[in-house]
């Protein structure tokens, strides 16, 4: 058993990695950005405020001392907004935190990266750790410039970091600003309204979708395996790329919508411009012993199972 803070756990996947880590047998506590974003359980888990991107050095330090965490899982991270924003949410948060873990000693750390980082891929190339970052996007630019951080400060400061760069995480409570997770949303409201339509960005992308699930427990693995000192990259994907029309219309079937899907609507700026990706998680599989278990109708049926009305 081991204590595990979860920053972030509020959200999308830091609510998965909080919940797989409980059920796994570790103490947990599970960091919010505001109090009343506390996660649901959190009457049977511990929990902690902060705004981590404003917080000082001392806050932060506290706030991990006074976890008693073996090990930070930093699932803190924006997908959208201003360029400030961004990089609040996916660098100084970063900054803060493994300045804080490089002076602590024991504290192990994982970050959640994105296969934002890598940009545009080749059809029928799996992209790999060691292939050269080119992010064509802002959110991604900033996760990128977070990994390189965390690399750097865990070399230089002698501490054992992992960052998983996760793919395109679908299920339960998908952000609306996720292709699947709009699509859920839209198809909910649709169903209620007996609407004929919705509407769409371009689904002509390929891309490498991975339950939210497995990211999961991809996060519980590296939890339970003790790491060297320094840091690495993993990535966290299916291994395989699927069309996202054919995700999108397999969600509708399950949704049991019977309109059209009109493609119209404008494209996430974060993935505009990326028209294949696919993960190689040949270290995941090799390295760690994670194969990823959920199929494409696991991760569609728990995300329309949980899908919000609208956009």
């Amino acid at each position: 058993m081991t204590r595990v803070l979860v920053l972030g756990a509020q959200g999308f996947l830091g609510r998965a990695a909080w919940g797989t880590l409980v059920d796994a047998g570790h103490q947990v506590v599970a960091h919010v950005r505001r109090p009343l974003a506390a996660p649901q359980a959190a009457v049977l888990t511990p929990w902690c405020a902060a705004e981590l991107d404003t917080a000082s050095h001392a806050e932060v330090r506290e706030l991990i001392e006074h976890s008693g965490a073996e090990v930070v899982v930093n699932c803190v991270g924006a997908t959208t907004g201003s360029v400030r924003e961004l990089r609040a949410a996916n660098l100084t948060v970063v900054e803060h935190v493994t300045g804080v873990v490089a002076r602590l000693r024991g504290v192990r750390y994982i970050h959640l990266g994105s296969a934002a980082e890598y940009g545009v891929g080749r059809p029928g190339q799996p992209v790999r750790e060691t292939d050269v970052p080119h992010p064509i996007s802002e959110y991604g630019a900033t996760k990128l410039a977070a990994t390189a951080l965390v690399m750097e400060r865990a070399r230089t400061d002698g501490f054992a970091a992992v960052v998983l760069r996760v793919f395109n995480p679908v299920g339960p409570g998908a952000p609306t600003t996720s292709v699947a997770g709009r699509a859920a949303a839209e198809l909910r409201r649709a169903v209620l309204a007996r609407e004929r339509e919705i509407r769409l960005g371009s689904l002509d992308s390929w891309r490498d979708y991975v339950g939210v699930g497995d990211v999961a427990g991809a996060i519980a693995v590296v939890v339970n395996r003790p790491l060297d000192d320094g840091a690495h990259v993993v990535n966290v994907g299916s291994g395989r790329a699927q069309s996202t029309r054919a995700l999108i219309a397999r969600l509708s079937e399950i949704a049991e919508f019977r309109g059209s899907i009109v493609e119209s609507a404008p494209s996430s700026a974060r993935s505009e411009g990326v028209d294949w990706q696919e993960a190689d998680i040949t270290v995941l599989q090799e390295r760690y012993g994670f194969q990823p278990r959920q199929t494409t109708d696991d991760m569609l049926r728990g995300l329309w199972r949980e899908a919000p009305v609208g956009v």
